[in-house]
């Protein structure tokens, strides 16, 4: 389609427009290996339910068996999706009234964390009076992030579901920003407050001393606060307590990490042509995602290597031997190199350097919207509301849009209307249907 938009422009001398886009076909020589006619972002969320199905029953629509079918009761994945709902609401519709409330879908820490922060950057974009060295900059937000992620993984630590836990979790989380802005009064936990060590450790000094020594002490900030009025810290606390409630605050603590499926996907790119292309339609993908499953995990490459030799009765000779030595080295070298403390210095300090100079830490992207999903609610399997499909508004066909469309464009036309003489065949007008006269 680009070359034949190309030859348009460059014929006619005009720029092709995205609702002209449609206008151009989309046929190419040879096998098209695309097994999605929908775009990233959506594929994904209808390739759940095919993904879900076929887990519980086989190509003939029959269950697969207690042995063989897989029902998935937690899902860890990005809430900038609605693949899990989508997955959760087919087990549902497979099983029936036996898979209510057996399924959830808990959401990705580390996306959950992004996604406030996002939160955090748009309210100084709109505050001004959020905004400057002394507010929330760039290394404060930073902090945020830091001081709201400690007490969640300590909460999972301690057990999802203790009252007391919770309730020390969700009144640390609501300390943090009065904390950074100088005021200790919610501040309970001297891990957490320098301010409440030194006080702790010299009860009889005043506030003021307390203060100083903690400002010595801190190295954070160089011991600075933030200086914004009550409102300004209202309006932060408020938006750091929209995801972090007591309604979410247990979903959130045992979040999962999806960075399994990452690497997964990471190391079946290299392999193949990408996660959306299934090479000749035959078993070649499906072969190079089960290696990438074998290999996963230390020592476990060079034993997938040694038993597939072994299968194929084929000898591990020296060269292979040397080779595996060499990757294996180099491997765990550039693990050390990249989980070090330098390296993990390095990546903060470029991220804030990117922060500074963008405004913020990264662009979002377009293909998917943060937070789609909620923190506070839960995809369980008894939702039987089916999502309505969207259709494109030219052919009534789903899967695509109007601009996107292949069907040429469909002009409506206004019906014929039938003028008549009011004063002849209706009699007199009413005042309220009259014309308005115009001069010509």
């Amino acid at each position: 389609m680009n070359k034949r938009i190309n030859e348009y422009e460059a014929a006619t001398g005009k720029t092709v427009t995205l609702d002209m886009y449609s206008n151009f076909s989309r046929d190419h020589k040879g096998e098209c290996y695309r097994n999605s006619k929908y775009n990233p972002a959506s594929a994904e969320e209808y390739q759940a339910t095919d993904a879900a199905r076929e887990l519980l029953i086989d190509d003939d629509g029959n269950y697969r068996g207690d042995d063989t079918a897989i029902f998935c009761g937690s899902i860890s994945a990005d809430n900038d999706t609605r693949s899990p709902n989508n997955f959760i609401r087919a087990q549902a519709d497979i099983i029936g009234d036996a898979a209510d409330g057996k399924a959830e879908h808990d959401p990705d820490k580390g996306h959950v964390m992004k996604n406030t922060n996002n939160d955090i950057y748009d309210l100084r974009e709109k505050n001004p009076s959020l905004k400057g060295t002394r507010a929330l900059s760039n290394v404060r937000i930073k902090s945020l992030h830091t001081d709201i992620r400690d007490p969640l993984e300590e909460y999972n630590k301690e057990g999802v579901g203790n009252a007391a836990a919770r309730c020390k979790c969700l009144k640390q989380i609501g300390a943090i920003v009065y904390h950074h802005s100088g005021d200790h009064s919610k501040c309970f936990q001297e891990k957490y407050c320098t301010f409440i060590k030194v006080k702790n450790a010299n009860p009889t000094w005043s506030d003021e001393k307390v203060d100083e020594e903690a400002s010595k002490q801190s190295k954070r900030h160089c011991g600075k606060y933030m200086s914004i009025g009550k409102d300004a810290i209202a309006k932060i606390t408020e938006r750091i307590a929209k995801t972090f409630n007591p309604k979410s605050i247990d979903r959130i603590a045992r979040c999962g990490n999806s960075n399994a499926a990452e690497a997964f996907f990471g190391s079946l790119v290299k392999l193949t042509e990408g996660k959306r292309i299934n090479l000749d339609q035959a078993d070649t993908w499906n072969a190079q995602a089960h290696l990438c499953v074998a290999n996963a995990g230390k020592g476990n490459k060079q034993k997938t290597h040694y038993e597939t030799a072994a299968l194929l009765g084929v000898e591990v000779n020296a060269v292979e031997i040397l080779h595996m030595k060499k990757t294996t080295k180099k491997r765990e070298t550039d693990s050390a190199r990249l989980n070090g403390e330098n390296a993990k210095n390095q990546r903060t300090r470029t991220s804030l350097m990117k922060a500074s100079i963008m405004g913020k830490e990264s662009q979002k992207k377009t293909c998917h919207k943060s937070g789609k999903v909620s923190t506070s609610e839960s995809a369980q399997t008894n939702n039987k509301k089916k999502a309505a499909v969207r259709r494109c508004g030219n052919c009534r066909q789903p899967g695509h849009t109007v601009a996107t469309c292949s069907m040429p464009k469909v002009t409506k036309r206004k019906p014929d209307q039938k003028w008549m003489n009011w004063d002849h065949e209706c009699g007199e007008a009413p005042p309220s249907k009259k014309f308005k006269l115009i001069d010509w």
